[in-house]
C-alpha cells in the first residue's frame, strides 16, 4: 500500500506542486491551509510526512513541530520557508524537523529530500525492531529457563511489539490447527474478548483466511468486510498480521491505539512491522526446537540404564 504524504501551506500553488512532487514516488497526498486543518487530517488519516510552510496567517510551522514533539508523535516533517534565517532553522531542526528548505525550491531537491526522509524513517523503526527482537533472542541463547512456557516468550514478543510501535493492546494469536486459532498472549485487552477464532471469523479471521495485513484507521462498520461487526469506540486505529511459515498461517498478530492516543498507524510502520513478524517467528520456532529436544534428553534420561 502506498505511503502517505501532508502538506500544509497557505499557499494553494505551492501545495499542488510538493502533492505532484509527493505522488512522482507513488505516494498519496492530503492538503492543509493551515495546522487546526493539518490536525484534524492526521486524527482521520495515517501521515507517513509533513511538508509544512514555516510561515503562515495562523500558526507557523514550529508551532507543528512543537504540537508533534510534546505528543511524542513519530511523524518526520520537512519546513518549507521563503525567508532565510538562521536561527529559524536552528530552532526548527532541535524541535526535530528533517529538513529545512528555502523557496524557492529545485523540484529535484524536494524530491530528493521526501524519498530520503520516508526512507530514514522506515531504517529507524527497523534498527529499533532488531535491537528489541534481538534482545529476546539473547534471553533465549544466554539462559534456556528464560521463558519456561511459551507463554512467558508470547508475552515478551507482544511487549516488544507494544513498545515498538507505541500501542495501547493487543493480541497474537496461533493456530491450534488447520481450523482455528487461540489466544497465546493479550495485553490491555477486555476479559469478555473472543478466546478462539475461525479463518474468515473477525478481524483476525479475515486476516487469516485473506493471508494479508490490514490498517484500520476508521470505527470497523465502515469496512464492508467488517459490517456487521460491532465497532469498539475505545479503539482509534488498528493493525492486524498473519504470521506465515511454509505457506501456513499459524498465527495472527494485532494491534491496538486507544482513543488516548492522536496517531494513526502508517504504511510506514506496517513495513517494518512485518519484517518484525518474520523475527518473531524465527524466535519461536527456536524455542519449540529447543524445548522439543530437551523434552527428548529427559525422555532418554528416564529411561537410560544404569551401568552394573
Amino acid at each position: 500500500m502506498p505511503k502517505r504524504v501532508l502538506v500544509v501551506d497557505d499557499d494553494t500553488n505551492v501545495r499542488e506542486l510538493c502533492c505532484r512532487i509527493a505522488k512522482l514516488h507513488k505516494y498519496e497526498t492530503e492538503q492543509a491551509e493551515n495546522i487546526s486543518e493539518a490536525f484534524d487530517k492526521l486524527k482521520k488519516q495515517s501521515v507517513d510526512l509533513i511538508l509544512c510552510d514555516l510561515v503562515m496567517e495562523t500558526k507557523d510551522g514550529l508551532e507543528l513541530l512543537r504540537r508533534i514533539k510534546s505528543d511524542s508523535l513519530r511523524i518526520p516533517v520537512i519546513i518549507m520557508t521563503g525567508y532565510e534565517d538562521a536561527r529559524t532553522a536552528v530552532e526548527a531542526m532541535k524541535l526535530g524537523a528533517y529538513a529545512y528548505l528555502t523557496k524557492p525550491f529545485e523540484i529535484d531537491e524536494l524530491s530528493i529530500t521526501i524519498k530520503k526522509c520516508i526512507e530514514q524513517k522506515s531504517n529507524s523503526l527497523q534498527v529499533a525492531a532488531e535491537n528489541k527482537f534481538t534482545s529476546i533472542q539473547q534471553s533465549l541463547l544466554l539462559n534456556n529457563e528464560a521463558f519456561s512456557e511459551e507463554k512467558d516468550l508470547m508475552n515478551a514478543i507482544l511487549q516488544q511489539f507494544l513498545d515498538l510501535t507505541r500501542s495501547d493492546s493487543g493480541s497474537i494469536m496461533l493456530s491450534d490447527n488447520k481450523s482455528s486459532f487461540h489466544i497465546a498472549s493479550s495485553i490491555g485487552l477486555k476479559q469478555d474478548i473472543t478466546k478462539t477464532i475461525l479463518p474468515g471469523e473477525g478481524i483476525a479471521g479475515w486476516v487469516a483466511q485473506n493471508r494479508k495485513p490490514i490498517i484500520l484507521n476508521d470505527k470497523i462498520n465502515k469496512y464492508p468486510q467488517f459490517s456487521s461487526l460491532s465497532p469498539r469506540p475505545e479503539i482509534f486505529s488498528s493493525v492486524c498480521l498473519p504470521m506465515i511459515f511454509q505457506n501456513n498461517v499459524v498465527g495472527i498478530i494485532c494491534l491496538n491505539r486507544l482513543d488516548k492516543d492522536p496517531l494513526k498507524f502508517t504504511e510506514t510502520e506496517l513495513d517494518v512491522l512485518e519484517k518484525c513478524v518474520t523475527n518473531a517467528l524465527i524466535i519461536t520456532i527456536n524455542y519449540r526446537h529447543v524445548q522439543r529436544l530437551k523434552a527428548l534428553e529427559q525422555l532418554k534420561n528416564e529411561f537410560k540404564t544404569p551401568l552394573a
